[in-house]
């Protein structure tokens, strides 16, 4: 669980994907071996939970980090566009001064 977590801090969605897979893998494997057991549902739930957790944590940073990149996308096309608006102006101006 806490590589996947540093693997989505540092933005390494994709390699965080096969560790998601292993750690779904344990999470069954651990949940059907401990299953024998009297009460076992207690520490099932809590390893399940985790997971869970965990794997919630790397959607919500690769969707926050997805509308991050999107909104300077959307500031960097806007500043562009004024930059050309303020570049015609004034070639306007220049052609209006003759």
């Amino acid at each position: 669980a806490q590589r996947i977590m540093g693997l989505c801090a540092a933005g390494m969605y994709e390699d965080s994907l096969p560790v998601i897979s292993e750690l779904n893998s344990f999470v069954d494997n651990t949940i059907n071996e401990i299953s024998i057991f009297e009460n076992h549902e207690l520490i099932a739930n809590k390893i399940d939970a985790d997971a869970i957790k965990t794997i919630a944590f790397c959607e919500d940073k690769k969707v926050e980090d997805l509308t991050k990149a999107k909104e300077a996308e959307r500031l960097a096309k806007a500043k562009e566009f004024e930059e050309e608006k303020a570049k015609r102006l004034e070639a306007f101006k220049m052609l209006s001064s003759n």
